[in-house]
């Protein structure tokens, strides 16, 4: 059986040639017409060095060009753009070489996993994003490695139980968020273990009876906060419990935190 080819044309688009079957005629079946885009076999997109972009308006362009740009990029950001807006996955290096950071775009927003390191190489912070907003648990990290804080998101605001650690995952300071604000009973912690500090949050900030203490569990001050500053008696304790000052705070005249 033998066949006849129709036609071809070239088409720029993007800054690539694409070339396309128009029609493939295959002789004895006059009524059976193939149509062919081979733009996804061996038609490579344009690659540019990172450095090579300008940005205006968060949209990304070629050094001189006015069409926004479409193409992948390597360098110092490695990844992909479509129409000017990054789409797909995309890593950061640190000037040292350090893999920076990793993850995902959706039409120029973060989604899903992603990582972001230290220039050391070692893990900075990790966690998801929705539609650009973090989402769910969130780990963060120190340059060496502890981990520092941890707790979720929800719509790219704080939410549900927080903790915060000394060195060695000692625990510094627990409590919950509320869209973004601590609520309810917030207790902070000494190297050793000991409380050291305890009391309520309304909408972040301090409200009602709040207590300090010693490395050795002893009380320090204790008095009352009304939205964020100290109001009425307080006092301070030495570190063997005795009382060794008191004063009074009056809402909002003095505006103490």
């Amino acid at each position: 059986m033998s066949s006849s080819i129709g036609s071809f044309k070239s088409v720029r688009k993007n800054s690539k040639e694409v070339m396309v079957f128009l029609q493939v005629c295959v002789k004895g079946f006059p009524a059976l017409v193939l149509t062919f885009m081979l733009s996804t076999i061996g038609f490579a997109e344009t690659v540019i060095d990172w450095s090579d972009l300008v940005e205006r308006g968060g949209v990304y362009y070629r050094a001189g060009m006015e069409e926004p740009f479409t193409g992948n990029v390597n360098g110092q950001m490695e990844g992909r753009f479509k129409n000017g807006i990054f789409d797909g996955h995309w890593v950061f290096h640190h000037a040292n070489g350090e893999l920076g950071l990793k993850g995902e775009y959706i039409n120029g927003q973060r989604q899903g996993p992603w990582e972001f390191y230290h220039d050391n190489g070692l893990l900075k912070y990790k966690g998801a994003y929705k539609n650009d907003r973090k989402e769910g648990l969130w780990q963060f990290y120190t340059y060496d490695g502890e981990l520092l804080e941890k707790g979720a998101y929800k719509d790219g605001e704080k939410e549900g139980s927080w903790e915060a650690y000394h060195y060695f995952r000692q625990l510094r300071v627990k409590g919950d968020y509320n869209k973004g604000e601590e609520e309810g009973v917030w207790i902070s912690y000494h190297y050793n273990g000991q409380e050291r500090s305890k009391g309520n949050f309304n909408d972040g900030k301090k409200n009602g009876l709040w207590t300090s203490y010693y490395e050795n569990g002893t009380m320090s001050a204790q008095g009352e906060y009304k939205d964020g500053k100290k109001n009425g008696p307080w006092r301070v304790y030495t570190q063997d419990g005795t009382l060794d000052a008191e004063r009074s705070f009056t809402y909002p005249k003095d505006n103490v935190q």
